[in-house]
């Protein structure tokens, strides 16, 4: 199951709610050793080896842009054998594990050829567009899109995430839940507090409800707060009423996700204004700052542990429960001790490029799409 949760889509290549207010494309690792990948190395740091071979997918032209335009919208995620990859021109779409693909647009079936999120389960391919939610439960043979004239609240589709038979779209408007795969859906009470009704993604467990809203338009215009502004927001009760994430160590959550079970992962920031102390700190309008850190959760956030040493400009894009992956300009970036040690995977080990757009994970095998091409390793 991928990593999903407060985030556009599946897009936590940058913990996308941050693109546009972090620059938020992977950097340059700097400070950092790119420790020992040696096969004894990695079994004592509890790594698996990660020998990639390149896939053959034809990367989209332009693709290579997304590295220079953080508003580019690209996402990886793959279950089982089912392979995606949305791109502003479509899904390219693998149900092979990568040996072979199709690439899927509004001739195809989508809702729009602008593919905003993606979400894959083992019954279903769910693909969010600027003009509704696009569904095929036969591998991407056929599509079904669902739209405001089924019930949704807007057919601009930010977000979505599958459990069960419940299907929940985040839209620019609010979010849309259906309890029966789609046959029926109701929008939810607007998020109290919340200065906006955009949600940018969603997670669930059980009842508990997370979700993150767009309140960084005020960033947009150099209007920078004396504090981070409320992001992500939670529900006890499915949905009826939400409060305020509560801060991680004083600090503001601006992503919260999982990947089932008891871990949670996020992403924080504060504003600092003066001068900056933080490698990780990001520079938004003349003496104020940004400043991120990364946690992780073993109990469904009753208590956080920080991630230490985090490489300069990387971005937290996955995990399989303590296992973080990073990525960068400069190769995929692992840790199991919640970054006391770091391991950094590069075109030695196979990847086709050092410049890693996206990620996902699988139990059995790690998936990266570089700038030039998409590589695969096999995991034991």
């Amino acid at each position: 199951m991928k990593l999903v949760g407060i985030i556009i889509g599946m897009r936590w290549f940058c913990s996308v709610v941050l693109i546009g207010l972090f620059g938020c494309r992977p950097g340059t690792f700097q400070g950092q050793s790119p420790g020992n990948t040696s096969p004894a190395a990695l079994a004592t740091a509890g790594i698996p080896s990660h020998n990639f071979k390149t896939l053959p997918v034809q990367i989209p032209s332009g693709l290579a842009a997304v590295n220079s335009n953080p508003n580019q919208n690209v996402m990886l995620m793959a279950v089982g054998n089912v392979v995606g990859i949305g791109t502003p021109n479509g899904l390219l779409l693998s149900v092979d594990g990568g040996n072979t693909w199709n690439t899927v647009t509004a001739a195809q079936g989508l809702g729009s050829s602008s593919v905003n999120s993606l979400f894959i389960v083992s019954n279903g391919i769910y693909v969010g567009t600027s003009d509704g939610l696009s569904i095929s439960t036969n591998n991407g043979t056929s599509w079904v899109t669902v739209t405001t004239a089924q019930g949704l609240v807007s057919n601009n589709i930010q977000s979505v995430y599958v459990s069960g038979n419940t299907i929940f779209a985040g839209t620019d408007q609010g979010l849309s839940v259906s309890t029966n795969n789609g046959g029926t859906w109701q929008t939810m009470p607007a998020v109290q507090n919340a200065v906006t009704n955009s949600v940018l993604g969603f997670y669930a467990v059980g009842s508990i409800w997370y979700l993150s809203m767009n309140t960084f338009s005020t960033f947009n215009n150099n209007n920078v707060p004396s504090v981070m502004p409320q992001t992500v927001f939670i529900s006890q009760n499915n949905g009826t009423s939400w409060s305020s994430f509560p801060n991680i160590n004083g600090n503001v959550a601006v992503s919260v996700s999982g990947k089932g079970g008891n871990y949670l992962y996020a992403v924080t920031a504060t504003v600092s204004n003066g001068t900056a102390n933080n490698t990780n700190a990001v520079n938004i309008s003349g003496n104020s700052y940004l400043v991120a850190n990364n946690y992780v959760s073993s109990d469904l956030g009753n208590t956080w542990n920080i991630v230490n040493n985090v490489p300069t400009s990387s971005a937290f894009s996955d995990a399989l429960n303590n296992t973080l992956y990073f990525t960068s300009t400069n190769g995929l970036a692992i840790t199991t001790n919640n970054g006391s040690t770091w391991t950094t995977f590069t075109t030695a080990q196979g990847l086709a490029d050092n410049n890693i757009i996206s990620m996902s994970t699988t139990p059995t095998a790690v998936y990266v799409l570089t700038q030039t091409a998409l590589s695969v390793a096999s995991l034991p």
